[in-house]
């Protein structure tokens, strides 16, 4: 063994022999231990020749997620279930799953190659938040590619999204039948195709029920909009107008605006109703419960990797990339209320 992977086994606080198992794909390691190890041996310089990917290797997938902490990111209340759909759905299917990170200023396409191999057959796009640079690179060498929850149609792209106008459109109705007419939005930048088609479905519901927009009642937030976001927003719209209710883009969203409604001494849903959207864990442990719309994120992972085996397996027939629109639910529990 090169004397450089203790080097990488003391900078990551594991044994030299975890190490091992990481390039050569063996052992029950967390995936937050592999990525790790991987960051580093690229830092340091670490490639063994002994373990360089063998053509015994199982073929594998690579899940390719933007560099937000990757801990945080695999555990956060939306991607969590996505990367279970993935994995379950990829070991049922024979196949190994490997991760890369990247950061969204990307473009040193050396990461790239370094992470590819004759074992990696097809590559998952997780979230808006990886550079068009690496998946354009990703493209160029004619690997098949899997965008989840985010729409790449339009750089030739396979995606798996979610219904996000319908699922919009649907809460906003229900709240227009609960006879409110005040309806604020909240959501993230236009910039993101996911919140450009959330915004689209609240304007439908609007027109389609004889209301115009007003603008004091519309924020938007940033490109990954977060609860202290919400917040801000709500609380600059609440200063100077009262809607009757809020349909907040994201689950975060909206219980950022119902903070801010506590703080003003108002009451969710007695003085204003807010509605939010992916049904998140949290949803249920926040007074009162979000309504939302749900995603079924589990089931998106699912048929992402069963699409990509079917390109994998089948190259020549997909010539032409599609978009598979996951249908949403709306779910009511308490944070909404008749006017």
């Amino acid at each position: 063994m090169s004397g450089k992977v203790y080097d990488v086994a003391k900078k990551c606080n594991v044994s030299p022999s975890t190490v091992s198992k990481v390039f050569q794909g063996k052992g029950s390691l967390t995936e937050e231990t592999r990525i790790k190890v991987l960051k580093v041996a690229e830092e340091l310089g670490y490639k063994p020749r002994k373990y360089s990917i063998r053509k015994s290797f199982v073929e594998s997938v690579l899940l390719t997620v933007p560099d937000l902490h990757y801990s945080d990111f695999a555990n956060s209340h939306f991607y969590g279930h996505v990367i279970n759909g993935i994995e379950r759905a990829l070991a049922d299917n024979g196949f190994q799953l490997r991760l890369m990170t990247v950061p969204s200023d990307q473009n040193d396409f050396r990461q790239v190659k370094s992470f590819l191999d004759e074992s990696v057959k097809g590559v998952l796009l997780l979230g808006s938040g990886v550079p068009r640079t690496t998946v354009l690179d990703f493209k160029q060498r004619g690997l098949p590619i899997v965008s989840i929850n985010y729409n790449r149609l339009a750089d030739g792209i396979n995606s798996v999204v979610n219904d996000n106008l319908l699922g919009a459109q649907q809460i906003v109705e229900y709240l227009i039948k609960l006879g409110h007419r005040d309806i604020a939005y909240i959501g993230g930048s236009l910039d993101n195709l996911n919140m450009e088609q959330r915004f689209m479905g609240y304007r439908k519901a609007l027109e389609q029920g004889g209301f115009q927009e007003v603008g004091d009642f519309i924020r938007f937030c940033g490109f990954h909009s977060t609860l202290e976001q919400g917040s801000a927003a709500a609380d600059d719209i609440l200063g100077k107008q009262k809607p009757t209710a809020i349909f907040a883009a994201s689950d975060s969203i909206a219980m950022g605006a119902m903070k801010v409604i506590r703080e003003l001494a108002l009451q969710v849903p007695g003085d204003i109703s807010v509605v939010g959207f992916n049904d998140i864990d949290l949803t249920q442990l926040v007074t009162p419960q979000l309504t939302t719309v749900r995603v079924h994120r589990q089931k998106m992972g699912e048929y992402a990797v069963s699409h990509l085996i079917q390109l994998i397996k089948n190259k020549s027939t997909f010539t032409i990339p599609i978009k598979i629109e996951l249908p949403t639910e709306l779910v009511l529990r308490e944070s909404a209320a008749s006017k």
